[in-house]
């Protein structure tokens, strides 16, 4: 009795799928294109269930429908495979742009064995909806057959490879680093944007960031920067990059090393007179966060200089716990040096007044926020506060969250003396 009514109730449920799908596929033939995109949209979630039904529609004589099925069977993946040699024929025959090209990027989801040559086809086509139709396609093609669309001479089509590879879920790995080792710079910039993922490609990395070509070893080091896991075997090469002649390498290289938080004292100090103004930043950010006192050493001896006196006077504070030069450095770089101030806690309190005064030529909540995490660390929340309370209501720039993220930081008493003091919308 049970194995009947569970037969029953089987068969009851695959009625009403069937049911489902035969209502569906009406909506596909509705005047509105609202209702026929969301009919297939939800027809390419049945996949299996709907792919005969729907591969029927194809044949429509209106080509607003024939669209709207092409939609459908593009959601529905490899389930809408048996519909491929039918997509190929509208693809490249159909006398609607419109179908043609709808039925382009369906034939790249169903079937991107097939669609591929179409799609390099496309990208050629006189007319521009089929182009763009052809770009699209690209993200339904599996990653490793979009890699040779990086080095095509159109720009808009490289553009279009690299939007589609930067994001994708599983990186061709090995396609991009033989791509790499052929001297292409686009390789190590998606290397780079997939970060640790990238890590097989490490010997090819390596070999680039060697290269002549400045273009390729620049971008390889940004590459390498992200390989922490690496590290040992990065650091040499970033090192030995830092001594080339090219800026932009010797730029790439000094953030790597930031990158991978790695603080080789002699190669930073080397570069302290560096011509770029950007190597010399990284260097003197480096030498700051270095425990080692020839990192310490090399920033003090240039407290004299502008360019190096805040992270010089940091170093004394860190090292020799001397706050006044320090202080005094930050005090005159507010606002920008509001969050170096806070850091410093209560050894910031004779910077008080100057924290208040750059608030008033403050608008952005931001900003504010930093002023008041300042104010806060150096022992006057009562003059922070007046900052929250003006932030919040500002949701256009993130005012509520960044003035309620801020007030978690108020010491709980003073909290509870403003709730005494009277309702407050900010409170509430």
């Amino acid at each position: 009795m049970r194995k009947f009514v569970v037969l029953v109730s089987l068969a009851a449920t695959a009625a009403a799928q069937d049911r489902e799908v035969e209502l569906l596929v009406r909506m596909l033939q509705a005047s509105s294109d609202e209702v026929r995109f969301s009919a297939a949209l939800k027809l390419g979630d049945l996949r299996e269930r709907a792919a005969a039904a729907v591969t029927a529609r194809l044949e429509d004589p209106w080509p607003d429908f024939r669209v709207s099925a092409c939609e459908a069977l593009e959601g529905m993946g490899g389930a809408g495979a048996p519909a491929a040699a039918r997509l190929a024929q509208l693809a490249e025959k159909d006398d609607f742009a419109p179908v043609r090209a709808a039925a382009l990027q369906a034939l790249a989801a169903v079937d991107p064995e097939r669609a591929l040559p179409l799609v390099r086809k496309a990208l050629e086509d006189p007319i521009e909806d089929i182009r763009v139709a052809a770009q699209l396609a690209l993200d339904n093609l599996p990653p490793a057959t979009v890699v040779p669309f990086l080095v095509d001479e159109r720009d808009w089509v490289r553009a279009s490879a690299h939007t589609t590879l930067e994001t994708v879920y599983e990186p061709p790995v090995a396609a991009m680093a033989k791509l790499l080792a052929a001297g292409h710079p686009v390789a190590a910039d998606l290397l780079y944007a997939w970060g640790e993922r990238s890590m097989p490609a490490v010997q090819e990395l390596l070999a680039a960031a060697r290269a002549d070509d400045p273009d390729l070893a620049a971008s390889a080091l940004d590459a390498l920067g992200e390989l922490r896991r690496a590290a040992d075997r990065v650091e040499p090469v970033v090192v030995a990059a830092l001594r080339r002649p090219e800026e932009k390498v010797r730029i790439a290289a000094a953030y790597a090393l930031l990158a991978l938080d790695r603080a080789p004292v002699a190669a930073f100090v080397a570069v302290l007179d560096d011509p770029s103004a950007e190597v010399r930043r990284c260097a003197r950010i480096a030498l700051g966060k270095s425990d080692d006192p020839a990192a310490a050493e090399a920033l003090q001896a240039r407290i004299g200089d502008a360019e190096f006196r805040i992270d010089a006077a940091r170093s004394l504070w860190r090292t020799k716990g001397e706050a006044g030069p320090y202080l005094d450095a930050l005090r005159a770089d507010l606002p920008d040096s509001a969050a170096r101030i806070a850091e410093m806690g209560a050894a910031a309190a004779p910077a008080v007044p100057d924290l208040v005064a750059a608030a008033e030529a403050l608008d952005d909540p931001w900003d504010l926020t930093y002023v008041a995490d300042a104010l806060i660390a150096a022992g006057a929340p009562e003059k922070a506060w007046p900052l929250l309370v003006s932030m919040f209501g500002d949701e256009e720039n993130d005012g509520d969250s960044l003035a309620v993220n801020a007030a978690a930081e108020l010491d709980t008493a003073f909290l509870a003396a403003r709730l005494v003091e009277g309702p407050d919308r900010f409170l509430a």
